[in-house]
């Protein structure tokens, strides 16, 4: 805390290595929210940063972007880009579902998911 300001300390992290206050949110590459080195920071915008986000707890395939889908029994594939779910299809084989997740996050978040 500064003054009684609450600031995280990655946004500190950029302002006194570049002198700028971020405008963008700050996105940790490696997914570790401690490791606040400045080579492991990067300037993102909030769909880019959640998509480099850690798989979820409730994950049960352990892909990230892939579930069962119960009703089809197929798995599904799909993506939340600017806070919006995007379905990329059905697939008989998880790593189809997979490889359409990853492109996906190519194509939106310029990251190998």
């Amino acid at each position: 805390m500064i003054d009684g300001v609450f600031y995280l300390a990655h946004r500190l992290a950029w302002l006194f290595t570049y002198g700028v206050w971020p405008v963008m949110d700050i996105d940790h590459i490696d997914r570790d929210p401690v490791n606040n080195r400045i080579a492991n920071l990067r300037l993102a915008t909030c769909s880019q940063n959640g998509g480099n986000a850690r798989i979820s707890a409730r994950n049960t395939s352990g892909i990230k972007g892939v579930c069962w889908h119960k009703n089809t029994k197929k798995w599904q594939a799909q993506i939340t880009v600017n806070r919006r779910n995007h379905a990329l299809g059905y697939f008989d084989d998880i790593n189809a579902a997979c490889a359409a997740y990853r492109a996906a996050a190519q194509v939106h978040f310029g990251v190998s998911a």
